[in-house]
């Protein structure tokens, strides 16, 4: 009886450490960006394989990008929908020190309680003279906090 009983316990842990991050974006994101960019003459494209892990603490988001072309730490707010706990659209944007570029995201993301995920979205960029769009596609891959801190962007 008691091994029944610790299995059931067993379950019931292994089951609410895995629907812990259902609902939020905490985790590693693994996925595709595909480009279109411009220097004011004719478009170029880029695609890659591109890995974005999230550090999510109630509303703040922060979020580093490893591979493809903005490989930089955001910060961003969750937006999670209060009729639908999984669901969230996060907007992300990158600071920099001298103020010649801007980077903004927007994405929408939903979340399963078995730790998985899905997230799109878009993130444009200015650098004079470049503009940049990027469609992003990710797959949760893991639920483990990354640790990412944020860069005090406002």
């Amino acid at each position: 009886m008691r091994r029944i009983r610790w299995a059931v316990l067993a379950s019931v842990l292994t089951v609410a450490a895995s629907s812990a991050h259902a609902s939020d974006l905490t985790g590693s994101w693994l996925g595709s960006q595909k480009c279109t960019y411009t220097n004011g003459d004719k478009p170029y494209k880029f695609e890659a394989t591109i890995t974005m892990r999230f550090s999510q603490a109630a509303y703040d988001l922060n979020v580093s990008s490893e591979g493809g072309l903005f490989q930089v730490i955001y910060n961003g707010f969750p937006r999670q929908d209060p009729k639908h706990p999984k669901l969230f659209k996060p907007t992300l944007i990158w600071c920099d020190n001298d103020a010649s570029q801007s980077i903004i995201g927007v994405f929408k993301a939903s979340t399963r309680d078995d730790g998985g995920g899905k997230m799109s979205g878009v993130v444009s960029a200015m650098s004079a003279p470049f503009t940049y769009s990027c469609k992003y596609r990710l797959e949760r891959i893991s639920t483990a906090d990354p640790g990412i801190s944020g860069t005090g962007c406002p």
